[in-house]
């Protein structure tokens, strides 16, 4: 039987507000699990340095494919006694499917008992939904015996935290590989990232490209630069499969909360980025205060929203938006829930993403969704992604930026056309449909066969047709 065995191992590990990567790792795991011959597993690396890869216990796996359960490394939690594992996953079980708050209280009661009895601080659970750390010997189950009828995919973050590459792990069994490359931004584009970081990732793509069948890409730029950096290190071009990434779709129901104070409804600008020198945050804040130099925002009330947890080398963006000048204008959001977000997006009059380099642009999509206008950067994979829902702008160029924004800004009618664009237009896959579509890919055998002859990459839009290369 061949077997289709996604690698989840950052999904995971993940804790705190998820990025777009973990937010796409959590799509493409609930597609996953709909269908027959998936097998969810993560990376466990073993005391004597060993790894594997492991199934996932189906009474977690809920749990942690979800927000509110991470899965506790081994270097971060105290071990749990061979010989006590088995009656700490009864008893977690129980809690799991008992639906009775009293026996509820009584179970994590024996679980702290348990805990205290082994000498080590217990993990934390509670069955309101709060956010739960899950040993690896109770959240993961069996090895996986992996062979030449399988295929193994990874999505995630797997240059990060210095565990081997899962695809390596298959390679050596003897199984089909695929991965999904966001981008090899960190290479192309080094002076945005930490030495470390940079030197982590080109290591990480040199060692695994070689080994893989298929790499599934998201735009035909990051397709080349995937051709490029074979070329520069003198590796093959593995075949290439070029799918668009997906939204998620949400219920009017959504939409009816109270904003935050201080907002209205078609009264400010929205940026949904994690806060990294990539992303623009620090050209648009300049761009801003051009506008607050105009009087702009101050005449029609606007404010800027910018959502996004920080990053890292971002202390001019900290300065900036500290900055007594900006008035109150600005404000940022570190932690927004999907709530919270949902009703950002839905209240704004109109979205930004400046973005200096991207492998897709998941908030333009999310954005035009909702029927949300967006001046979009012209770098990158952004504005291939827009294709001709946006007008694209120089993400260098604060200047530019503070004019569009001030147009959409005083003149309402100018946004508005390119919101009935988008509403007549916008054609992209939701979750479901583009989750789907990349797995179909990955588990067909085709698409892991070798590469065709003289194949070049397809025309990318939201609403492409996915391409072979």
């Amino acid at each position: 039987m061949t077997r289709l065995i996604f690698d989840v191992t950052s999904l995971l590990l993940w804790s705190g507000p998820p990025s777009g990567i973990v937010r796409v790792e959590s799509a493409l795991a609930a597609a996953a699990l709909a269908r027959p011959h998936t097998v969810l597993a993560a990376i466990d690396r073993a005391e004597d340095g060993t790894e594997r890869l492991r199934s996932i216990d189906p009474a977690y796996c809920a749990l942690l494919l979800g927000w509110s359960a991470s899965l506790a490394q081994r270097s971060a939690s105290q071990k749990v006694d061979s010989g006590m594992a088995p009656m700490l996953a009864s008893i977690e079980r129980r809690l799991l499917t008992c639906g009775s708050p009293a026996i509820a209280r009584i179970t994590t009661l024996a679980l702290r008992v348990a805990a205290r009895a082994m000498k080590h601080t217990p993990w934390r659970f509670v069955p309101s939904g709060q956010y739960a750390r899950i040993p690896t010997e109770l959240g993961l189950g069996p090895d996986l015996d992996i062979g030449p009828g399988d295929t193994v995919f990874t999505a995630g973050l797997g240059w990060s935290g210095g565990r081997a590459s899962c695809i390596a792990l298959a390679h050596a069994s003897g199984a089909r590989t695929a991965i999904l490359c966001y981008d090899l931004i960190p290479v192309t584009h080094s002076h945005f990232y930490p030495p470390a970081v940079t030197a982590e990732f080109r290591a990480y793509w040199g060692r695994t490209l070689p080994l893989v069948d298929a790499v599934i890409h998201t735009a035909a730029c990051i397709g080349d630069d995937i051709r490029q950096f074979c070329q520069t290190e003198a590796l093959p071009v593995p075949r290439l499969v070029q799918h668009p990434l997906g939204y998620h779709s949400r219920p009017p129901s959504d939409w009816t909360a109270p904003l935050p104070d201080g907002l209205l409804d078609d009264q400010y600008v929205l940026l949904v980025s994690t806060i990294e020198p990539r992303k623009g945050h620090a050209m648009l804040l300049r761009a801003w205060r051009r506008l607050l130099d105009r009087q702009v925002p101050q005449r029609t009330s606007f404010r800027l929203v910018i959502v996004g947890r920080w990053g890292w080398l971002m202390d001019e963006v900290k300065h900036a938006l500290s900055d007594p000048a900006l008035g109150g204008t600005v404000i940022h959001f570190s932690h927004a829930n999907d709530a919270l977000l949902e009703r950002l997006y839905c209240g704004a009059a109109f979205c930004v993403y400046p973005s200096i380099y991207e492998g897709f642009g998941l908030p333009v999509i999310e954005a035009f969704s909702r029927g949300k206008p967006v001046l979009v950067s012209s770098a990158g994979a952004v504005a291939e992604t827009a294709g001709q829902l946006a007008p694209s702008i120089d993400p260098l160029d604060d200047g530019a930026w503070a004019d569009a924004m001030a147009e959409w800004i005083d003149n309402p009618e100018k946004r508005d056309n390119y919101a009935r664009q988008i509403r007549d237009s916008f054609e992209a896959p939701d979750w479901p449909a583009a989750a789907t579509a990349i797995l179909d890919a990955v588990a067909c055998p085709a698409v892991n066969g070798p590469p065709a002859a003289g194949a070049t990459p397809p025309t990318a839009r939201p609403h492409a047709r996915a391409g072979v290369a």
